[in-house]
C-alpha cells in the first residue's frame, strides 16, 4: 500500500544557486523539506529496498571476492575472511565467514562454475539496485514514469 502524493516542486534552480538557497531558507527547513518530500514522494519504501538490495550485494559480492581470490590463489581470500570476523559481529558475522569459507573451498577444489554463477549474481543484484535508485530519485524529483525497462537496466548496468 503506498501512501504517495504529490511531491512538491522546486523550479528554476541550478546547482549554483543552492548556496544562496541554503542561506536565505536556512539548514532547519531544508531539511523538513526534504523530509517532507521524501515522506510525500514514498521514499521510505524505496529506501528499504535499496538497503535489501545493498545487503544482499554486499553478501554476494564478498563471496565473488573470496571465490576469485582464491581461484588467482593471491591470498587475499584469507585476509578478506579474517576482516570479516573483525567487522561483522555474532551470528550474521558467523554466517556470512562461513559462506566466504564455502567460496573458498568451492574455488581452490576448481569449483569455478559456481564462483562465476554467484560473481553474475552480484552483477544482476548490482544492476537491480543503481535502477531502484533511479527510480526513487524519479519519485523524489516529481518524476512520475522511468525509463523503458530494457533502457533503464542498460544503463545502469554501464
Amino acid at each position: 500500500m503506498s501512501t504517495a502524493n504529490l511531491v512538491p516542486e522546486t523550479w528554476n534552480l541550478t546547482g549554483d544557486d543552492a548556496k544562496k538557497t541554503l542561506s536565505h531558507i536556512g539548514r532547519r527547513r531544508l531539511a523538513k523539506d526534504a523530509l517532507t518530500r521524501l515522506r510525500v514522494s514514498d521514499g521510505f519504501s524505496h529506501a528499504r529496498s535499496m538497503a535489501f538490495l545493498g545487503i544482499l550485494l554486499f553478501v554476494e559480492g564478498v563471496i565473488a571476492a573470496v571465490g576469485i581470490s582464491s581461484t588467482l590463489r593471491s591470498g587475499y581470500s584469507h585476509s578478506i575472511v579474517k576482516a570479516l570476523q573483525s567487522i561483522v559481529p555474532g551470528p550474521a558475522g558467523r554466517i556470512l565467514t562461513q559462506a566466504a569459507s564455502q567460496a573458498h573451498q568451492a574455488a581452490s577444489s576448481g569449483h569455478w562454475v559456481a564462483i562465476a554463477f554467484g560473481t553474475i549474481g552480484a552483477v544482476v543484484t548490482g544492476t537491480t539496485m543503481l535502477g531502484q535508485i533511479e527510480r526513487a530519485m524519479n519519485r523524489l524529483y516529481g518524476i512520475e514514469s522511468d525509463r523503458g525497462a530494457a533502457s533503464k537496466y542498460a544503463h545502469t548496468f554501464l
